[in-house]
């Protein structure tokens, strides 16, 4: 693994970083890098996002609304305090 990141750093390789945005596709990237993949590349997600059924995928814009509605915890800190993996 650290042999693939040294070169991909070489080739102007940049780590995913989902967006701020508080939604389903946003939160499944977090659980996504946290649990699975933490040095994984936007195409990688792309590829675990399509695979996921669509009843799944909808269940974490779902999670997401719940969570920003409730107001939880404090919307900076949401999906990496109250959610820290996929």
């Amino acid at each position: 693994m650290t042999s693939r990141l040294r070169i991909c750093k070489l080739e102007g390789y940049q780590e995913f970083r989902p967006a701020a945005i508080k939604n389903g596709r946003n939160l499944c990237a977090h659980r996504w890098l946290k649990q699975l993949m933490p040095n994984g590349s936007s195409q990688d997600f792309k590829v675990y996002r399509d695979s996921l059924e669509k009843t799944h995928q909808a269940s974490y814009d779902i999670k997401a609304s719940n969570l920003v509605s409730t107001n939880l915890i404090p919307i900076v800190h949401l999906f990496v305090v109250f959610y820290p993996g996929c």
